[in-house]
């Protein structure tokens, strides 16, 4: 019938084994660095409760209020506070990107 080029047959073999190693990087990120964040988020949590504990004057929504502008001013670029985010910074949606920008650059 009709020759397939080598080429064509390489490119078949590449794409599903580059696909599975940025899955694996992706899962191994995310196992490595979601358990830190997941304790550093509980760290937060009782910092928090304690702060709120020792600080009898301030309220939990006046709190709650002063943490939403510093996460604001964060998104955008001032330093006001440390990154406390909602967001999880390594989801396997960002570590998978994450993976593939190592790829890309390192190989």
């Amino acid at each position: 019938f009709c020759e397939v080029r080598r080429s064509t047959v390489l490119l078949h073999l590449y794409i599903p084994f580059y696909s599975m190693y940025l899955l694996v990087g992706a899962i191994l990120f995310a196992l490595i660095e979601g358990p830190i964040e997941k304790n550093y988020t509980e760290e937060l949590r009782r910092f928090r409760t304690d702060f709120l504990e020792w600080n009898t004057c301030v309220s939990d929504s006046e709190l709650e209020d002063l943490i939403v502008e510093i996460i604001r001013a964060n998104n955008r670029g001032v330093s006001a506070a440390r990154n406390v985010t909602g967001e999880p910074n390594w989801s396997f949606g960002q570590s998978f990107f994450f993976s593939s920008t190592i790829v890309t650059t390192i190989g």
